[in-house]
């Protein structure tokens, strides 16, 4: 079988997870089909919500650590699809929220003009849900509508993940 390593950084009823090498990232997207350039992360497996608008990316064509932007502006993805905002969610409030993912959605804009993006809501978190973030379902639902104003805001798609991967489903997802 294919074997590849990751690193868990949190996770109570579900694994946050980061392959830990570029060949590890690379195994398991043998396993699902799935070409490396294709999935941006960022070094650390975080992006605190405090940081939207300034974190960096680990670029898979060369491993070089760059901003979202760059990374389109080089890439030029049809489609570029975003799922963050649950880190340190609890730790911010909405105008440092929205001005933040405003920042990081129209940097993209910006860089690869042709470029459609997805902004994917947040799922919700079990009742028993132990992080130490801190992380709950009202934040979600707070995040989750800021969320559909800055889609609005930046002309850009919604994935309503948070109806599909919600708390009465099972889990956070």
């Amino acid at each position: 079988g294919i074997v590849w390593w990751a690193h868990r950084w949190s996770g109570g009823n579900h694994a946050d997870i980061e392959p830990l090498t570029a060949a590890d990232t690379a195994r398991l997207c043998r396993i699902y089909g799935t070409a490396t350039a294709q999935v941006w992360g960022t070094a650390s497996g975080s992006v605190p919500a405090t940081a939207l608008a300034s974190f960096t990316i680990r670029y898979p064509g060369d491993g070089s650590e760059i901003s979202p932007a760059d990374a389109a502006m080089i890439a030029k993805p049809s489609r570029l699809v975003i799922s963050l905002g649950t880190d340190s969610l609890k730790q911010t409030n909405e105008a440092d929220f929205i001005a933040g993912y405003e920042a990081l959605v129209r940097g993209i804009q910006q860089a690869s003009p042709d470029t459609k993006i997805i902004v994917c809501t947040i799922t919700s978190v079990t009742g028993s849900y132990s992080g130490n973030d801190g992380l709950d379902n009202a934040a979600v639902k707070d995040a989750n509508r800021w969320l559909a104003q800055i889609c609005a805001d930046t002309d850009v798609y919604t994935a309503d993940a948070a109806s599909c991967g919600s708390a009465r489903a099972g889990a956070r997802v």
